[in-house]
């Protein structure tokens, strides 16, 4: 991110560090720290992607849900209306692979192969002039779908 940073060990787990401010490290508080913190929900993370002042990851039990924690002004967090200083479930029912994210948007690949994107669209990141505030697929040259 870009006040934050976040991996995930060999072993699962979330580790995050640095501004916490809008909750964006998802352990139910907003707390900054210099050091790695590790982050409830066991050994259950794949993959993360941190954002301006939104984490989302894609958690490996549940198998692809994804599930994001921090801001929402900027529709980062996955369409939530208010901060959210613990990870919740975003577009449940859609598995997803893979996540990236930008300092305004974070797109994922679901296992259908389809880049769906969210966050805003600040320099028409999506393509179009809206912004989007759930995933959802958006066509994106370069891409392989």
């Amino acid at each position: 991110g870009e006040n934050h940073s976040c991996g995930v060990t060999t072993l699962g787990d979330l580790k995050c560090w640095g501004n916490n401010g809008s909750g964006q490290f998802g352990n139910n508080g907003t707390t900054s720290s210099n050091s790695p913190v590790t982050i409830p929900g066991g050994s259950n993370y794949a993959k993360v992607a941190a954002s301006l002042n939104a984490t989302c990851v894609i958690m490996s039990n549940p198998v692809g849900e994804l599930r994001c924690a921090g801001n929402w002004t900027t529709g980062l967090a996955g369409g939530i209306d208010t901060n959210w200083d613990a990870f919740q479930t975003v577009d449940s029912g859609t598995t997803y692979t893979d996540i990236r994210a930008g300092r305004y948007s974070i797109c994922a690949k679901d296992s259908a192969n389809r880049v769906r994107c969210w966050g805003n669209n600040y320099y028409n990141t999506f393509g179009s002039t809206q912004n989007i505030w759930f995933p959802d697929a958006v066509p994106q040259p370069g891409f392989r779908q």
